[in-house]
């Protein structure tokens, strides 16, 4: 999903998606690859007028599931950049998450 209050990949600060990694019981998710991602990779995009956006990944962080810092991911200022946004780590059954958060930062190239 797409964080609409974030800006809108090509524009201005970040456009931030999330998805799931699987569904808890290992049924894979939208980013089940997404820790296979490494610095570098590249990331398109496609938006809705058809213009193909380049981004080029940057950082990779992890963070606890309570402590991911999201002034620091949601931002409409600076760069066009991308935050990715899925669950790693340990399953938390009594909170039915895991207990990490997975941030891909990218920058878009020129």
């Amino acid at each position: 999903a797409w964080y609409k209050y974030g800006a809108l990949p090509g524009q201005a600060g970040d456009a931030v998606f999330d998805g799931h990694v699987d569904n808890g019981l290992a049924l894979p998710g939208v980013f089940k690859q997404l820790g296979e991602i490494v610095l570098g990779d590249d990331i398109y995009i496609q938006t809705e007028s058809g213009v193909r956006l380049h981004f080029v990944v940057s950082d990779i962080q992890q963070y606890p599931y309570q402590e991911v810092p999201m002034e620091k991911i949601v931002s409409k200022e600076g760069s066009p950049r991308l935050s990715i946004i899925t669950c790693e780590g340990a399953w938390v059954q009594g909170e039915k998450t895991y207990d990490h958060r997975l941030v891909v930062s990218a920058n878009l190239v020129s």
